[in-house]
């Protein structure tokens, strides 16, 4: 997962997005500014599975989520 490929987008406060994904495939708790606590809850119950694919540009990426 590389989506976060330029400079701007890791200067930001948070947690990146391919992390964030990361972790709620593993259903793994982290702090956020984006997530709560308890919606990072309600996703790891209602996520089957989390799929990046690389996109045809070399910038690009897709996140597939597939529900319970």
């Amino acid at each position: 997962m590389l989506p976060n490929r330029y400079k701007y987008n890791r200067d930001i406060d948070d947690i990146l997005i391919d992390k964030m994904l990361n972790l709620l495939s593993k259903k793994k708790i982290f702090t956020s500014q984006t997530l709560s606590k308890l919606n990072q809850i309600e996703f790891h119950k209602k996520i089957k599975k989390i799929y990046v694919e690389k996109g045809r540009l070399k910038e690009s990426n897709i996140c597939f989520i597939k529900k319970n």
